[in-house]
């Protein structure tokens, strides 16, 4: 991400370790929204996923339809699932971003923290101004 970013450009995750160890959901795993005649359905976790431990990734399966009839299209997406810890450790070794703020919520001015009302983990990045070349000495 670091490369469309400018200096000082911001880069948003979200997450929340509660649903990496199974301990209890931060959100809802299933919805439903739409526009008009569009519907997309969303759900994370469908009895049938496939969760590969090492990699730790899961899937997201969204089915939508539209005015074009009762057709549907099921995708795969992947999900990484990730803890504070694991990002503060990736931030500091790649070293392009740096970790402002951790917030539990995208609606209120909230800290990250394990209690239900912080839905999310949301570590805000800031990129790191690229270094310039020393100047010339004559």
């Amino acid at each position: 991400m670091a490369p469309h970013l400018v200096d000082g450009g911001l880069h948003l995750l979200m997450t929340h370790p509660r649903s990496t160890f199974g301990v209890g959901s931060a959100t809802e795993s299933e919805w439903t929204a739409g526009a008009d005649a569009l519907r997309m359905h969303t759900c994370w976790g469908s009895a049938g996923d496939s969760f590969d431990p090492v990699m730790q990734i899961d899937e997201v399966t969204m089915t939508w339809s539209g005015p074009g009839g009762q057709r549907s299209l099921v995708e795969r997406a992947r999900r990484r699932r990730i803890t504070a810890n694991e990002v503060d450790a990736l931030v500091r070794a790649d070293g392009q971003f740096e970790i402002v703020e951790q917030l539990g919520s995208l609606a209120q001015a909230k800290p990250f923290t394990n209690e239900l009302s912080a839905l999310c983990m949301v570590p805000v990045l800031r990129k790191r101004r690229a270094a310039r070349p020393a100047a010339l000495c004559d």
